[in-house]
């Protein structure tokens, strides 16, 4: 009888240790992003300089999900991607991310996460821009 409780735990401990352990496979560098267009108008794309990783073996698809964030705390959602990045690390100027049209003038950061499927689990990976100035 306490063998098996023994080798539960034993499991239970073992399963928990590996999912924290797990690397994600994509990693984010140079954050917060820096922005190489601002002031950037509403309703254009803001050009951000990423350092991304793709730590495995072999290409990857991940999500990414994105929120504009105002100094005056209003938010505004943008429409989630679907990004494929090769096995490797490079820097790319991102130009995905188009202000809303109707946002009002201010400074803003971009906000989100890159969600990834491991071996294990899902890995939720931040990210953010520094902060930039949108114009009518």
């Amino acid at each position: 009888m306490h063998f098996v409780w023994f080798a539960n735990l034993f499991g239970i401990v073992l399963i928990g240790g590996v999912l924290l352990l797990e690397r994600s496979p994509l990693a984010y560098g140079n954050l917060p992003f820096p922005v190489l267009n601002s002031p950037v108008k509403a309703g254009e794309a803001i050009h951000l300089r990423v350092r991304r990783c793709n730590n495995d073996d072999r290409v990857r698809v991940y999500d990414v999900s994105r929120v504009l964030v105002g100094a005056d705390g209003g938010q505004f959602i943008l429409t989630p991607l679907k990004i494929t990045i090769d096995p490797k690390c490079e820097t790319v100027v991102s130009k995905i991310n188009i202000i809303p049209a109707d946002t009002p003038p201010g400074k803003y950061t971009l906000r989100g996460y890159g969600e990834i499927n491991g071996f294990i689990r899902t890995h939720m990976v931040q990210w953010q821009s520094v902060e930039f100035v949108v114009t009518p």
